[in-house]
């Protein structure tokens, strides 16, 4: 085969045209600016990170520990610290707002309003879980009583009979969806 060998070099002059001159200045300024900015949150030497978690009690028995863990394989020079839940939902949001925490477990449903700006929090969710309510197999409807078993809740919305229940208190999560309910 005639021709020029593959590993004698080729010239081919680079030049930038003036739209990429003109930008230069300010991808090195961006660059500076990453550069510094991961510089800035890195913990001091000696010092190890620390991320706070904020979660509803709930779910700091059944889904933080889990999440602790991962966290605790996946980046073992952090440290996490848990914010004890402030009891009310409005509440434990503010730890989040306030800057506190660095992350805020609950639960989200289209009864409870998050009162997030979507463009300051991001979100991801984390799994799905079914609320069922359950009912004493004594219980009986006034009026007529009904099966136990039976759907109890769908006759006494029917048949407009109040029920007694568990309530949760208007400022958790689960009392705003169950007053909407």
């Amino acid at each position: 085969m005639a021709g020029r060998a593959f590993d004698q070099p080729r010239e081919h002059p680079c030049r930038s045209h003036p739209e990429g001159r003109a930008f230069l200045p300010v991808a090195q300024d961006a660059i500076r600016t990453f550069y510094a900015a991961r510089e800035a949150l890195r913990p001091p030497k000696g010092r190890q990170a620390v991320l706070n978690f904020a979660a509803l009690h709930t779910l700091s028995v059944t889904m933080l520990p889990d999440c602790l863990t991962r966290i605790e394989t996946e980046l073992p020079a952090t440290a996490s610290k848990v914010i004890p839940d402030r009891g009310g939902i409005e509440a434990n949001l503010e730890t989040l707002i306030s800057g506190e925490a660095d992350f805020f477990l609950t639960y989200a449903h289209p009864y409870v309003p998050m009162l997030l700006d979507p463009e300051q929090f991001d979100w991801i969710g984390m799994g799905r879980e079914a609320v069922l309510p359950v009912v004493s197999p004594a219980l009986h409807l006034r009026g007529g009583g009904a099966a136990a078993g039976g759907d109890l809740l769908g006759q006494a919305l029917n048949r407009k009979i109040e029920l007694p229940y568990l309530d949760y208190g208007r400022v958790s999560f689960f009392g705003t969806a169950l007053q909407r309910l």
